[in-house]
């Protein structure tokens, strides 16, 4: 595993030389979602065998078209969390950043905790996610989320079954 926090990824690998690995890169970075940033922070994909199991979700037609303002670059298209039916991060902001917090590698764990109720500009109190990666096969997601005013919270899990092969 490794972070680089100038961009506040984390890349946790059940191998690094092995290209049928196991891959889970997260993201909670200072770069906010300002010009080819999405409102993705906190958010995770995984990738195993080279095939996405849990990814961002649309595409990109040209730079701020309909699709990619309306839907790749909002929260609901990551692996993150929504709230009060669909509302996500700011788009577009530089301010709707995140943060890794702590991170720690392990021969048998790796474990990364990310905060991003900056990138919900006041609507979110607290959003940490923890996520633990238990070598080869396991990964726990736990999330902290904490408001004044009540609400509900929606957990979003993507994928492209077209680029899933079952063997």
């Amino acid at each position: 595993a490794h972070l680089f926090p100038d961009q506040g990824m984390v890349a946790m690998h059940s191998s690094v030389v092995n290209s049928n690995r196991t891959s889970l890169y997260f993201r909670s970075g200072q770069y906010g979602s300002y010009n080819h940033m999405h409102a993705d922070q906190n958010s995770f994909m995984i990738e195993h065998n080279g095939n996405r199991l849990a990814s961002k979700s649309g595409f990109y037609d040209s730079y701020h078209s309909t699709h990619d303002k309306g839907f790749t670059r909002q929260t609901f298209a990551h692996n993150s969390i929504t709230y009060n039916g669909g509302f996500g991060q700011k788009d577009d902001s530089k301010d709707a950043n995140g943060n890794i917090k702590q991170f720690v590698t392990h021969l048998d764990f790796d474990a990364a905790v990310g905060d991003a109720k900056n990138a919900y500009v006041g609507n979110i109190d607290k959003f940490d996610r923890t996520i633990i990666y238990l070598r080869p096969d396991s990964y726990i997601v736990v999330d902290e989320l904490q408001n004044d005013t009540e609400q509900t919270y929606e957990w979003w899990l993507n994928s492209r079954p077209d680029t899933m092969t079952v063997k």
